[in-house]
């Protein structure tokens, strides 16, 4: 018996949402806003603040902190044969890397920490090949190449960054 009145009041329930709306007369009353002057909704200030919050994300850690962490890591490495690896050392390329992953976006998802890794390995490759192939004397003071390969590091790190945005 209970089961019978459970199922008749599941079923009113959801007939009250299928139901057509009932046919309105030229004198029914009307409460609220008619359905012709509805306005739609703006985006709230959250939206818009998240689009320039990523803009300035961006602007203000994602591209510096990657041109410092690039730097930071040939340094080290063009360097370590003569003063080896210290603690100053470790931590500027611990900063910018944390720079970087902070301008990458969400600071709680640790998969975003592959951007940092992609810049530290792309000037790890930048100083593999300058220690491969041979350098004349008049570049001796290291860096006066090694900004040209930068730009192919940034959008590595950007293509990085847009396939984690992806993956979710």
């Amino acid at each position: 018996m209970s089961k019978i009145k459970l199922d008749e009041r599941i079923e009113n329930a959801m007939n009250a949402f299928y139901e057509p709306r009932s046919e309105r007369g030229p004198m029914a009353m009307q409460y609220g806003v008619p359905d012709e002057i509805e306005i739609a909704p703006s985006p709230g200030f959250s939206v818009k603040s998240d689009k320039w919050s990523a803009l300035l994300r961006e602007l203000i850690l994602f591209g510096p902190g990657t041109f410092c962490l690039y730097f930071t890591t040939l340094l080290i490495l063009f360097f370590y044969p003569i003063g080896g690896f210290s603690f100053p050392g470790f931590f500027m390329v611990a900063a910018t890397a944390f720079i970087t992953y902070a301008g990458v976006g969400d600071l709680r998802q640790i998969k975003n920490l592959a951007v940092p890794a992609t810049v530290i390995a792309g000037a790890t490759l930048v100083s593999v090949v300058r220690s491969i192939l041979p350098v004349p004397e008049d570049l001796t003071p290291y860096f006066s190449w090694a900004i040209y390969s930068f730009p192919f590091t940034l959008i590595a790190a950007k293509l990085v960054q847009m396939w984690l945005a992806e993956k979710k």
